[in-house]
């Protein structure tokens, strides 16, 4: 049923269109009338009929006055001019306005029922076209989402060249282009236990949080992995000012986070490079620095500082992708963050409170641990998975380190098990 409304300032006009139209039965409803456009224009805006009707000339407003603001406020109502005047200026007028249709009076029942179902067939066209249209900017809509993300997932992982790189951006409305890059990875671990709806509830605060802190910031780039982890990338054409930053963001979301939500939050800094491709190894650095921290136990920032901040990190990077080699040395490392073997010793001392073969041993013993834990390898193996050559050697620095044999300690945790 379409609301018709009716705008004449002639009373028998009126009623006659009003009383002579079986306005039901031909799928209408006389939804309202008026003396004359002044009078007409806050109740349409009130009713907001599918039709107008309306006599072209009134007093006070007349009915292309009317028209004029109707389609201009009110864009989607269809309008009927009726007009005693057979003069082209008005038609030519009515024209310009978009009106509809321009009927010259006297005007028959059967014609206005005909012109009024001519009018109602064009509004159910442009209501289907309105909904074929929204549901294809949806789909346009969720596909360069999609589109979005995929460019994202790849740029982390450094498989596009960078030509490619920057013309995608581009295609998105993003400025890559900058002269230094730094990323920083965002876990969050919710304190309810599994993915119930609290802890969604909790994940979706926090990843608002985030949103909110980034709004309006063109010089950072988000990527979700997942509901509960996110990469940014951040640029700047300033090293010393991207790495503050980096360290300030990092400080201010995990206290924000962590204040107005359940969720506990591990943040790690990658390091700075210079190139579009250098974006994927600074996501590597922060990965590896994210696995090192899970290992170790820590749950806070890890960010990259001082001096030799991104020597040391590049250090443990290695030691991490390295650690499983009997031969892996102070030497190799030193040699691969190009440091002489003294020095570095010295500054991954002070950075890191451990030696280096403390903090390898340590790594060692951490990968250790969970093999015992969850697989079925005999400690020989497992020795030889971590880097040792000698599993009795192996066994003394496992015991040392944990305090009970390797042996001993997988009884322990299959009792603990067991028990439960």
């Amino acid at each position: 049923m379409y609301k018709v409304f009716l705008v004449e300032d002639e009373i028998l006009v009126r009623e006659r269109v009003r009383d002579n139209i079986d306005w039901g039965n031909n799928g209408f409803i006389f939804a309202g009338e008026a003396s004359n456009g002044e009078m007409a224009l806050p109740l349409i805006k009130e009713i907001k009929p599918d039709i107008l009707i309306t006599d072209i000339k009134m007093q006070v407003m007349d009915g292309l006055e009317l028209s004029r603001i109707v389609k201009k406020t009110m864009s989607w109502i269809k309008i009927i001019i009726l007009s005693g005047y057979d003069e082209f200026k008005y038609a030519k007028e009515a024209i310009s306005i978009n009106v509809n249709e321009y009927l010259l009076k006297p005007v028959s029942a059967a014609d206005l029922i005909k012109t009024l179902s001519q009018i109602s067939t064009q509004i159910d066209h442009d209501k289907m076209k309105g909904k074929n249209y929204s549901a294809i900017e949806e789909k346009l809509k969720k596909s360069r989402q999609i589109l979005w993300e995929r460019y994202l997932s790849d740029l982390a992982t450094g498989i596009i060249p960078t030509n490619e790189v920057v013309k995608k951006a581009d295609y998105f409305g993003v400025d890559i282009i900058s002269k230094y890059y730094c990323s920083l990875i965002i876990l969050l671990d919710s304190m309810p236990i599994g993915l119930d709806q609290t802890a969604y509830t909790e994940y979706l605060k926090a990843e608002a949080i985030i949103n909110e802190k980034l709004k309006g910031n063109r010089d950072i780039i988000k990527y979700n992995v997942n509901i509960k982890k996110a990469i940014l990338i951040f640029k700047h054409d300033d090293k010393e000012e991207l790495e503050m930053n980096c360290n300030v963001f990092a400080k201010s979301i995990k206290q924000e986070i962590e204040k107005n939500t359940s969720c506990n939050s591990i943040i790690t800094m990658g390091g700075i490079r210079e190139t579009v491709q250098g974006i994927a190894e600074s996501i590597r650095d922060a990965e590896t620095t994210m696995k090192l921290n899970n290992i170790f136990g820590k749950n806070t920032i890890v960010t990259i500082k001082g001096r030799y901040g991104h020597i040391i990190h590049k250090a443990k990077t290695f030691i991490y992708e390295n650690y499983f080699k009997s031969d892996i040395s102070l030497n190799s490392v030193a040699e691969y963050v190009n440091l002489s073997p003294n020095h570095l010793s010295m500054v991954f001392s002070q950075e890191t409170g451990l030696t280096f073969i403390e903090y390898l041993t340590k790594l060692r013993i951490a990968k250790a641990k969970i093999m015992l834990k969850s697989t079925n390898m005999r400690t020989s193996e497992i020795a030889f998975k971590v880097g040792y050559n000698d599993p009795h050697y192996f066994s003394n620095v496992f015991k040392k380190a944990v305090g009970c044999a390797p042996t001993n300690f997988r009884e322990n945790i299959q009792t603990v098990l067991s028990t439960d």
